[in-house]
């Protein structure tokens, strides 16, 4: 179900987002085709696995066509270490087990100088993975510098004896329920010489994760998420080849998104607890997170692409961002003493930052090109909950 690649070589920030330090990869998925086709592919392996995936096409009416496809895995159920097999003695249940099956129905409407597409996407995933942390037995679980008796030799009371790595005593599994919704309208107009480019797009996901981070059969230290998250986009891009050696990109983005987390953390013993944190956690505490951040960006950038020779050829871009951050943080201890009343942080921001990039490539030859490219980059800050003030 792939029509067409895109590789992006070097920083990608300005258009592919800050963490594109590298290059980016686009995989743009196959478009309906209207014409009658069925294409998919099955496989088995140990241990239950099985994956099938399909796509369908089929005409509708005149300049009206629709696909469906079809991903979906399960089973595999076994975690292996080396040659051997990572039992859970606890619970005698499957490591490593994956639930997942993807959806989509597609329609498109193609005229002359105008096409029309609408995807709706759905996945749900309840896969589960093994244990973050294999002990040897539950007392390698009071590790502690003070008392470094069930620690391994030489590590300061820092890392346990993890003697049997093959081996863990957890009382749930690290699973995760995911579900995806998706809906998305592409229009792509030819006007006047320009290519322009509408994309609209709506996406709801909702996501319970449960982690046992000890690994054994109490519950040391461990924590349930869930997460709801709304995203609202569109985005509008011209292109356009000014000349045969100019070639221009501009265009806007606006991006709405709310996010909604409710955590719970149980921490039985306090060395645990404080491992990587600011603040001190006492045994036996019970801490719930709920936080509400809501994000609006607005974008404008614009790009220009110079080919001076067969073999060299010159670019650059600049974009103007603007992001509002509104953010409710509610942390309450409910077992902890003095430190039981809930506290609450609240806030907003605003930032604006211009971000850029400059490139110069040389073709070597068919198989063989040098580059230099500077980019800067921007994604606003977050909240860290563990953090002694905001």
């Amino acid at each position: 179900d792939i029509e067409q690649m895109e590789i992006f070589r070097g920083p990608q920030g300005l258009f592919q987002g800050p963490p594109a330090s590298a290059g980016a990869v686009n995989i743009y998925r196959s478009r309906p085709t209207g014409e009658p086709s069925v294409a998919g592919s099955l496989s088995f392996g140990d241990y239950g696995r099985r994956r099938v995936n399909g796509v369908v096409n089929f005409p509708l009416l005149n300049q009206l066509a629709g696909k469906v496809t079809l991903d979906m895995t399960d089973g595999g159920g076994k975690y292996i270490f080396g040659r051997r097999y990572v039992s859970n003695a606890f619970s005698s249940r499957a490591e490593n087990e994956e639930q997942r099956k993807a959806t989509s129905v597609a329609l498109r409407w193609h005229g002359t100088d105008l096409q029309i597409q609408y995807t709706f996407d759905a996945v749900n995933d309840t896969s589960d993975v093994p244990a973050l942390l294999n002990l040897s037995s539950a007392a390698d679980v009071l590790c502690d510098p003070i008392d470094p008796v069930h620690c391994s030799a030489g590590t300061n009371g820092l890392i346990p004896e993890t003697g049997n790595t093959e081996f863990t005593l957890q009382n749930f599994a690290n699973d995760r329920k995911y579900e995806t919704r998706q809906h998305a309208v592409h229009v792509d107009l030819a006007w006047l010489g320009h290519d322009i480019r509408s994309i609209s797009a709506y996406r709801q996901t909702s996501e319970t994760s449960n982690q046992d981070l000890d690994a054994t059969s109490i519950d040391f230290y461990s924590t349930v998420n869930h997460r709801d998250y709304e995203q609202l986009s569109q985005e509008v891009t011209a292109f356009s080849q000014l000349t045969p050696d100019i070639a221009y990109q501009m265009g806007g983005y606006i991006l709405s998104t709310q996010s909604d987390l409710d955590r719970q953390d149980h921490f039985v013993i306090g060395a645990i607890a404080n491992a990587g944190r600011i603040l001190p956690v006492p045994a036996g505490e019970i801490r719930t997170v709920n936080a509400d951040v809501k994000t609006r960006l607005q974008s404008l950038f614009g790009h220009i692409e110079y080919q001076m020779d067969p073999q060299w050829t010159v670019d650059g871009g600049m974009c103007w961002n603007v992001v509002r951050l509104n953010w409710t943080h509610l942390v309450s201890r409910p077992n902890n003493g003095l430190n039981a009343l809930p506290v609450l942080v609240a806030g907003s921001d605003d930032h604006r930052e211009i971000t850029g990039t400059v490139g110069v490539t040389y073709k070597v030859d068919e198989e063989a090109m040098v580059y230099f490219r500077y980019n800067r980059a921007w994604r606003p800050g977050g909240y860290d909950d563990n953090a002694n003030s905001t």
